[in-house]
């Protein structure tokens, strides 16, 4: 699964082959795009998963593009990385943390939002161990 195309000075870095087929898009070693097709809808986020919407459409393949139909859609989800950063010249240059994040634990890159959520569960959480460490004390 060791794919890298590179388009208009664009790296597609291949992260899951198959259901969903997703890419990594990368410029000057910086996420700039995630690319994904899952059931048949082919989607193209910038700078990365669950950020701007940028690109989608609805290929022949399910899970994985068909070989003939793969350097259309992809040609034309770097075309639209390409106009998002041309709309986006102030683009911080920050190495994503969904980036590294994907690099870690595989595939699944957890939003900020999702972060969030686990922390405040977390907290939740900590905060009935304590309470019932509380009244296990005769509090």
């Amino acid at each position: 699964m060791d794919e890298t195309i590179v388009m208009d000075g664009i790296k597609l870095t291949l992260t899951c082959d198959v259901c969903p087929e997703q890419y990594a898009a990368t410029k000057n070693g910086k996420q700039v795009g995630y690319l994904r097709l899952r059931h048949g809808h082919f989607t193209v986020q910038c700078p990365d998963v669950c950020r701007e919407l940028v690109y989608e459409a609805e290929p022949i393949g399910d899970g994985t593009f068909e070989p003939e139909e793969r350097s259309k859609f992809l040609g034309e989800a770097v075309r639209a990385i390409s106009a998002w950063l041309a709309r986006h010249p102030d683009y911080n240059w920050a190495v994503s943390p969904n980036l590294l994040t994907q690099r870690v634990i595989g595939n699944w890159a957890p939003s900020t939002t999702t972060m969030a959520v686990v922390v405040v569960l977390a907290g939740a959480f900590g905060m009935i161990w304590v309470v019932l460490q509380f009244l296990h004390a005769g509090g």
